[in-house]
């Protein structure tokens, strides 16, 4: 749980001067964090400029997006909370199955519940603008695929069946490209692609690995790189490769001026080489590991929202013609 400090300390890095590529990414965490926590305490108004400081699109601008469309309809009051606002949560909801029970129990008291005017309408409207925009984005995206159910969430509790019914057909499509993705994603990784990325990315770098993945033109198939450098274990296992590949490059480079050199030094250059070859294979491997085991996570993500679409596609068919209003 925040202490009362924490939020302060949030404030002053979300709103602080940021120079750099680092220092900006640390502000959009801290505004993500600090908005989910308004969120939490059923403060929408305090959350949503502080989410609104986000970039997007940017790293956490999935997520900001997303909360600040609940942003409009989150229950102000501590005691009408559900235990999803338990704050010792470290974002909300947190994860799919959260998710899926927090859509089904607000902002409306019955399923079948449709606005019919005044606040609750606007605020589903107002609401309905960042989620949208969270459409066209990264399917494989945690925050993209809630966004994909939201949408005809809201529209359904606007009386827009209609519509529901054709957002939540074209999120099953999505879900599937998605899940399709995630698979080949993880046949890339498990037959050694990603080791043959890095290796053929740190070959084309004249001064060393970047870190700023963004730098890794490559086939569609190589897309997914980008979403493991969100994770900071998988990430700093990355880093730890290419800083192998790029020693094991110099070594290669020096291997050039070796026949002249005293017999002596040849032999601990063969030395030190064998010594960095076993720690790229037993590096490589960690990495593997790591980003297979990321991969998963995000296809288990994928078939449990793959699920609640296919069950809310069925909930619409099952509507009645006059939803009991809220």
């Amino acid at each position: 749980a925040a202490t009362a400090a924490e939020p302060v300390a949030l404030e002053a890095i979300g709103s602080a001067e940021a120079g750099d590529a680092g220092a900006r990414a640390l502000r959009d965490l801290a505004n993500l964090t600090l908005g989910y926590h308004w969120l939490r305490e059923g403060a929408g108004d305090k959350a949503k400029p502080v989410l609104a400081r986000v970039r997007s699109p940017g790293p956490y601008g999935n997520a900001a997006l997303l909360g600040f469309g609940w942003a409009f309809l989150v229950p102000e009051a501590a005691e009408q909370r559900p235990a999803m606002f338990d704050p010792a949560l470290p974002l909300w909801p947190d994860g799919a199955a959260q998710a899926a029970e927090l859509r089904r129990s607000l902002p409306f008291r019955y399923l079948h519940s449709v606005a019919v005017g005044g606040e609750r309408l606007l605020d589903l409207r107002r609401a309905l603008v960042p989620w949208v925009e969270l459409l066209g984005r990264d399917a494989t995206d945690p925050a993209v695929q809630e966004g994909m159910l939201v949408v005809p969430y809201a529209l359904a509790h606007l009386g827009a069946n209609a519509q529901a019914q054709q957002y939540t057909r074209r999120a099953v499509t999505q879900l599937q490209q998605a899940r399709s993705e995630l698979e080949a994603a993880m046949h890339h990784v498990g037959e050694g692609g990603l080791l043959r990325v890095l290796r053929q990315h740190q070959a084309a770098q004249q001064d060393g690995w970047q870190r700023e993945l963004a730098d890794l033109r490559g086939p569609a198939e190589t897309s997914y790189i980008a979403r493991l450098a969100q994770n900071g274990e998988v990430l700093a296992a990355i880093d730890a490769q290419c800083e192998l590949l790029q020693l094991e490059l110099l070594l290669q480079r020096q291997a050039a001026a070796l026949p002249d050199a005293a017999a002596a030094l040849v032999v601990q250059h063969a030395a030190l080489r064998s010594r960095v070859d076993n720690a790229l294979q037993q590096q490589g491997a960690a990495l593997e590991t790591l980003a297979l085991a990321e991969l998963k996570r995000g296809l288990q993500h994928t078939l449990a929202y793959l699920a609640e679409a296919h069950l809310a596609l069925a909930r619409i068919h099952d509507r009645p013609l006059e939803g009991e209003n809220s």
